[in-house]
């Protein structure tokens, strides 16, 4: 996740990162930050580097192009960012509403209100992105939905699978299960849950992944699971 912060005063930048780092708010583990300290500099980001990103917190009233203004460039190019606006009063809100702000604070910034904006707007970034949010050895994680290979739940405990780590969360299978059937996510055992995406080939007892973790199938289940599969399948055709 990309994260801009445009600000020509560094006491409000400040504030902002301070705000991104808080245990509130979870951002995905690879999530960067990039400073800018006016619309120019913001614009030349996005015409040099050819870089986008997720999320833009900007003050409007800066010297050279406004924050207005260059929110207006930006969205010649880019029309899934987050635009978050921050200014000294409400007078420049029917303008803003034309680049299709997330939200609009007035200073001085209330830090309840700021952590809570921030907050709904990462979480739009997750439904955006097919992230699912979990707590991990205290730690709050964004894992993109394609890249779990298979969830297993163990006692109170639920595992998640990707190619390169586990991940252990306390909490019910069931909950994921409904959250992640869009994403193709099926139920092989009372215990396991299979990304389809990731399904490699199918033996009597058990499933190849593509990364070759195993998960198995049930009995009572594998009649149930083929039969989604299928439907999982044809849905991807239409």
């Amino acid at each position: 996740m990309k994260i801009g912060i445009c600000d020509g005063n560094k006491e409000y930048l400040d504030i902002l990162c301070e705000a991104l780092s808080s245990k509130t708010i979870a951002l995905p583990n690879a999530a960067a930050i990039e400073l800018f300290y006016s619309g120019n500099d913001l614009v030349n980001y996005y015409e040099k580097n050819g870089n986008y990103l997720d999320l833009l917190i900007s003050d409007i009233e800066m010297p050279g192009l406004s924050g207005i203004k260059a929110a207006h460039i930006i969205r010649k190019k880019d029309k899934q960012v987050i635009i978050i606006f921050l200014a000294n009063h409400c007078q420049y809100i029917s303008q803003a509403l034309k680049v299709e702000i997330f939200d609009y604070l007035v200073k001085p910034l209330d830090i309840t209100e700021l952590n809570s904006v921030i907050k709904r707007a990462v979480e739009k970034y997750q439904e955006q992105q097919h992230l699912i949010e979990i707590k991990s050895n205290g730690n709050l994680i964004l894992l993109e939905a394609n890249t779990i290979i298979k969830i297993e739940s163990e006692k109170n405990y639920i595992n998640f699978y990707t190619s390169e780590k586990k991940y252990r969360y306390k909490g019910s299978l069931k909950e994921y299960e409904v959250k992640l059937a869009p994403n193709g996510f099926l139920k092989c055992h009372n215990s396991v849950l299979v990304n389809a995406e990731h399904i490699h080939k199918i033996e009597t007892d058990r499933i190849v992944t593509t990364t070759g973790l195993i998960a198995d199938i049930s009995i009572r289940r594998r009649g149930a699971f083929l039969r989604e599969l299928e439907e999982y399948n044809t849905r991807l055709k239409i």
